[in-house]
């Protein structure tokens, strides 16, 4: 169920999420213990992606591991071309999500692939 949060001074709607990825519930582990397996993309309603762009939503990082940070590079899209500049950082344990931008900018999607991912000791 949505949560209505104000959000930039808009309305946006919170919780609904789309993407890829793996999730496992506490007692499930991957077979390989592969952090790339914990990687989720999501992508939220957000008030102010949808001015830059009708229809756009906040993409975020997700990472479903229960206990353990993951270190991750991306590279991005845009309008389906490949960007120069790649995107790293750190995401926590059991859900915790980084926003990373808005899905669709000027009416051009952007997406962002994951290139590498490693736990942090």
């Amino acid at each position: 169920m949505s949560n209505l949060l104000s959000l930039y001074g808009f309305i946006a709607i919170a919780g609904v999420e789309i993407g890829s990825g793996a999730r496992f519930p506490a007692e499930d582990v991957p077979p390989n213990g592969d952090p790339r397996s914990y990687v989720e993309f999501v992508a939220n309603l957000d008030g102010k992606c949808y001015m830059l762009s009708a229809g756009g939503r906040l993409q975020s990082i997700k990472n479903n591991h229960l206990s353990k940070t993951i270190r991750y590079r991306l590279v991005r899209y845009f309008a389906g071309r490949l960007q120069p500049s790649l995107a790293a950082g750190t995401v926590g344990p059991a859900g915790q999500t980084k926003p990373l931008g808005c899905d669709r900018v000027d009416g051009r999607d952007q997406t962002w692939r994951l290139e590498s991912a490693r736990y942090v000791d």
